[in-house]
Formats: structure tokens, C-alpha cells, sequence
């Protein structure tokens, strides 16, 4: 009768079926959790950094606040938090590994589904504040343009509805019921179902990205100022374009999960490109405070430039008496010449 039990137990129950016909790499094969952890942090860390030239900007130069600052703050936490579910579920938890090599206990532990809840349920709004911070930054530099000011309050609104809308279903499908662990809501049909909008809604916010990156490109291209210049300016905001990359990533793997049973497996890919995708919207959203410190400090950083030693090797660095055999030959040869043109003279 123990034994009936053992085998019925969550511990002794792999999680997933191994398919059949799969070598033996493709089926002990898993992620390392731990270096994509650390990739995350050093991007975290540029976006921390970021953010705080966007403050030392705010007071110290501009002396003032902006209400894109405090959603650039809530953003923030919100990267911080889904990093860390990212590092917990990935290093400590079953994300990474295949369904069959974990148990049902591991699947339905808290290191994967209280992290995987609170990852989708702040997951949206962290990047539909990432977004609207963007476009307030926008608002700021572009009020000037007519058309760029009527285009970031439509599509500021759009995406802002979008995302809060999203925010909305997520919760409402993801969270468990009165009397239901998040375990046992997890396996039901009610939190499946919010994968079936996974795909289109990745495409909506692609297609923001790409608003975001072309909004200020046009705007600079239609200030009256030297070619140069815009080039210079235009390039502020190319960075972008890596924010685009990490989307269309974030979309490929999620194409490639829809469905498909091995879901601890392939979902680490998909969480890791929105967190780094995440982490740079954060930079996107400080790269303008970045060089406008960088201009206000530009005098004291290249008197700093100028006055910093330059280090070399000893044996680089060349004594006045240790002069080479041959200099010291040719110069006392032309002071020799010296001498003699001075006699003939005399």
C-alpha cells in the first residue's frame, strides 16, 4: 500500500511525457538559468545607471520634474521585480528544463508558478510604463511639432489603453478563485486561456516599438538644423532598433511555445527577451538626460581627459641619460660640425 502511494506521490511524477524517438542530447538538454541571470543584471544595471543620469539631469540641470519620471520610476521596480522571478524560477525553480526530466512537484512549486503569476501579472503594465514614459520623453523634446505632439498623444493613449486592458484580462484569468490554490488554478482551462492571446498581443507591441522608433526620427529630420547635427541626434535614438530585435525574439519563441506541451523548456527564452527587452526600454527612456549630461559636463570631462596621466611601461619611458648609442654618436657628430663651422668663422 506504501508503495501504491510512492507512485502516486508529486515527487516521484514526472511533470511532462518524453516523446518518442528524441536522442539523448534533446533529452537531457536545459538551459543554464544562471548565466542568463547574470546577462539580465548587467543590462539591469545599465538601466539603473541610466536612470540615475536621468534624475542627476532632473535636479541638478533642468530643476525640475516630470511626470515621465514617475512612471519611469514605477517601471523600474517593475524590471527589478520580474528579474528577480526571472533569477528564482531559472536557477532555483524548473524554467529551463524539460517538462519530462522535472516532477509535478517542481511544476507546481512555488519557485515556478508564484514566480510565473507575478511575472505575467506585472509583466504588462511594467512595459505598457516603459512605453508611455517613452512617449512623454517624446512630448518633451518634439512639443514644438504639430503633428508629432497630435502623434504622441494618439498613440500614447492607444498603447496606454492597450496595455491597461491586457493588465486587466491577465489578472482576471491568472488569479485563483476563492478557495483554489494557484497550483490548481494553473492547470485549469480559465489561466490556458490567456495563452491564446499571447501572440497577437506581442505583435500590437512590436508595432508600437517601431511608432516609438520612427516618431523621432521623422521629428529630427524636420528641424532646421546642420546635417551633421541630425545625424548625431537621429543616432540617440537607434538604440531602438535593439529594443525592436529583443521584441521580434520575444515573438518567435512565443510562436514556437504556442502549443507545445514542453512549456518550462522553451518559456525562459520568451521571458528572457521581455526582461531584456524591458531593461532597455529604460534606457531608451533616459538616453536623451544622457547626453544632455554629457553636453553640460562636456568642459569639465575633457579638462578631466586632458589632465589624466598618461600611464606607460618603465621600459617605455626613456631616461635622458639612457639615450641610444646612435643618437648620442650622431650628436656629438654634429656638435663636432658645430665647432668646426664656428673656427672657420673666426
Amino acid at each position: 500500500m506504501a508503495s501504491k502511494n510512492s507512485s502516486f506521490s508529486p515527487y516521484a511524477i514526472a511533470a511532462g511525457k518524453l516523446p518518442p524517438n528524441i536522442s539523448h542530447h534533446d533529452r537531457y538538454s536545459s538551459y543554464n538559468g544562471v548565466p542568463m541571470t547574470a546577462v539580465l543584471a548587467v543590462i539591469a544595471a545599465f538601466a539603473i545607471i541610466f536612470y540615475g543620469i536621468r534624475l542627476h539631469v532632473r535636479f541638478n540641470i533642468m530643476k525640475k520634474l516630470g511626470w515621465d519620471d514617475l512612471v519611469c520610476t514605477f517601471a523600474l521596480i517593475g524590471v527589478l521585480m520580474n528579474l528577480s522571478c526571472f533569477g528564482i524560477a531559472s536557477v532555483s525553480g524548473p524554467l529551463g528544463k524539460h517538462m519530462w526530466n522535472i516532477t509535478l512537484a517542481d511544476f507546481l512549486g512555488n519557485n515556478f508558478v508564484v514566480t510565473s503569476y507575478i511575472m505575467q501579472v506585472t509583466m504588462t503594465p511594467t512595459m505598457g510604463l516603459i512605453k508611455l514614459a517613452i512617449f512623454l520623453c517624446y512630448y518633451e523634446f518634439f512639443w514644438a511639432l504639430d503633428w508629432c505632439r497630435i502623434a504622441i498623444y494618439t498613440f500614447a493613449s492607444l498603447s496606454s489603453a492597450f496595455y491597461l486592458s491586457l493588465t486587466v484580462v491577465q489578472f482576471y484569468f491568472m488569479t485563483a478563485r476563492k478557495g483554489e490554490t494557484l497550483a490548481k488554478h494553473f492547470a485549469g482551462d480559465m489561466a490556458a486561456r490567456v495563452t491564446h492571446i499571447a501572440i497577437p498581443t506581442t505583435a500590437a507591441g512590436l508595432a508600437i516599438d517601431i511608432i516609438l522608433l520612427l516618431i523621432p526620427l521623422v521629428a529630427i529630420f524636420q528641424v532646421q538644423m546642420p546635417k551633421k547635427q541630425k545625424i548625431r541626434s537621429a543616432s540617440v535614438f537607434l538604440v531602438g532598433i535593439v529594443a525592436i530585435i529583443g521584441s521580434i525574439l520575444s515573438l518567435v519563441f512565443k510562436l514556437k511555445t504556442y502549443g507545445n506541451l514542453d512549456l518550462t523548456y522553451h518559456l525562459i527564452l520568451v521571458n528572457f527577451f521581455i526582461c531584456s527587452e524591458m531593461s532597455l526600454g529604460i534606457c531608451i527612456a533616459s538616453m536623451p538626460f544622457f547626453f544632455r549630461a554629457l553636453k553640460h559636463h562636456k568642459a569639465r570631462l575633457s579638462s578631466m581627459a586632458i589632465s589624466f596621466p598618461s600611464v606607460r611601461p618603465q621600459f617605455m619611458t626613456r631616461h635622458p641619460s639612457q639615450s641610444d648609442p646612435a643618437s648620442s654618436g650622431r650628436s656629438s657628430e654634429s656638435e663636432e660640425k658645430k665647432e668646426i663651422v664656428k673656427t672657420s668663422e673666426v
